[in-house]
């Protein structure tokens, strides 16, 4: 009469989608979702085998469930033998692995998500053990060099006319992570009217990069380049790691496939990249930039960073005579020059 699984999850910090909830046999591989009927309710997936017409032993004929019912409050109800619908009887008899797919929506460190589930066979209910999942809080970071890897500027003066580099620090993805890098990428609007990027960006290694068992760079080593006017150069033997392009002032920069191939050839390493984008300071005044990181379809904010370029001053030189003064002295031209009596000139 009823088959069905409850899985209890941590509804502040985790997204479930019952779209995305898949029923799997387990022996043969098929996919039977079809089979079942999933809700997600107050912060628990309902997983239910729905229920098919049938002649009850009285020959009497008990109509299947309405599909709109509410699992919560199926899942409590008592079975009745002769009067509660059943199940495909197709579906008896085998294992099947449900996939919950589940989407971190917010990350505090220190913060442990438990999971636990429940199955439900005639009413007879069993708890699966306590899993639990330590949250890491992964935040990016934006600083201004003048070297790569050189002293903060953030807070600091720029010169009118002076080349420097916006450092775009990805977040470190933890080490053991449970899940694929499957996109990554930056936003970055930075103020245009004062900053002109010239097409120049170095992308360095955060972590040591590896693919699977071999080291490809430290830390600290670039690992992507391009100047202007010349191509991406990366590592001997791969594509360029970043695709980096400017659109009108917004600077948009996406992993390539090489590059998150190699990050989750090595789930149980911390991995993370900083991105150098070089501009020349074009307007003094004071100015303040962030980006957006989006990993995996998930947006985080940059800190801000602030600088101040102050107005360039310009020292204008006159020369006069002092006979005349200042204001009919200064004398721009042959017609102007001041005619001197012989008697004074000077030999």
């Amino acid at each position: 009469h009823k088959l069905g699984m409850i899985d209890d999850f941590d509804e502040d910090y985790l997204t479930l989608d019952a779209k995305q909830i898949s029923v799997v046999n387990k022996a043969t591989g098929a996919t039977v979702t079809e089979k079942f009927t999933i809700q997600i309710k107050d912060g628990k997936a309902y997983i239910f085998a729905k229920t098919v017409a049938h002649k009850n032993n009285a020959g009497e004929t008990i109509a299947a469930e309405d599909s709109n019912l509410d699992l919560a409050t199926y899942a409590q109800r008592t079975i009745d033998p002769l009067a509660s619908s059943i199940i495909d009887q197709e579906l008896l008899g085998q294992e099947y692995f449900i996939y919950i797919p589940a989407q971190v929506k917010k990350a505090k460190s220190g913060y442990t998500i438990k999971n636990s589930a429940q199955q439900n066979i005639e009413n007879m209910q069993i708890n699966t053990p306590v899993v639990a999942n330590p949250l890491q809080e992964i935040n990016p970071q934006k600083d201004v060099n003048i070297e790569i890897g050189g002293k903060s500027l953030a807070d600091g003066e720029l010169e009118i006319g002076k080349l420097f580099n916006y450092r775009l620090s990805s977040a470190i993805l933890p080490a053991e992570r449970g899940y694929a890098a499957e996109s990554w990428n930056i936003h970055d609007d930075y103020a245009e009217q004062a900053d002109h990027f010239n097409g120049t960006w170095v992308m360095v290694a955060a972590r040591d990069l590896y693919a699977g068992e071999k080291r490809l760079a430290q830390s600290g080593e670039i690992i992507a380049q391009q100047k202007i006017g010349s191509e991406c150069q990366s590592l001997s033997g791969y594509a360029c790691f970043l695709a980096v392009e400017d659109k009108n002032g917004v600077i948009e920069a996406h992993a390539t496939a090489d590059y998150l191939e190699l990050v989750n050839s090595r789930p149980d390493l911390e991995q993370g990249f900083d991105l150098y984008l070089q501009m020349e300071r074009i307007r003094p005044g004071q100015y303040e930039n962030t980006f957006q990181e989006i990993y995996n379809g998930v947006p985080r904010q940059s800190n801000t960073v602030r600088t101040t370029t102050p107005e360039k001053l310009e020292i204008s030189v006159e020369k006069y005579d002092t006979e005349s003064g200042l204001a009919q002295g200064d004398r721009d031209s042959a017609s102007a020059a001041l005619e001197i009596p012989a008697a004074k000139a000077k030999t």
